[in-house]
């Protein structure tokens, strides 16, 4: 497993987790009153959500040879399939990955409300969470 280049994709999250963060730990008065701090944590849940996928991907192909294309909602129920997450952490993967669609497809206006919320409430953590989890598992030996 190219586990240097899974480190840096795990690594390039958690540089987004800290801009995540920094914004959401803004009252939401100044959260809100400048476009440029939503758009800027609404650009930190992607790229964070866009640094997991990518690391996961490349650990369920070099773990199981996989090769066809999987969703990104399928990438986190296989993590989940394959012991790598636990089910609180792939839930919680599956949810960011909703949250992203939302962002990059628009499906309905986003609420930039529910995005703060989230980040300040169980959202830096979960995050925290499956950094953790791959991490573990690339580092504990899954990973050779």
């Amino acid at each position: 497993m190219d586990v240097e280049r899974i480190i840096k994709l795990i690594g390039e999250a958690e540089q987004s987790l800290k801009v995540l963060q920094s914004i959401s730990s803004l009252s939401w008065d100044i959260f809100f009153s400048d476009i440029r701090n939503r758009y800027t944590l609404r650009m930190a849940v992607v790229e964070v959500v866009e640094s997991l996928v990518a690391a996961s991907v490349r650990i369920l192909r070099e773990l199981k040879g996989e090769t066809r294309q999987m969703g990104y909602v399928e990438v986190a129920r296989r993590l989940l399939d394959e012991g790598i997450l636990a089910p609180s952490e792939a839930d919680a993967f599956e949810g960011l990955i909703r949250l992203r669609n939302i962002i990059i497809h628009r499906y309905w206006e986003v609420d930039d409300r529910r995005i703060y919320e989230e980040a300040r409430g169980s959202g830096v953590e979960s995050i925290k969470s499956i950094v953790k989890g791959l991490m573990d598992y690339v580092l504990g030996g899954g990973g050779e």
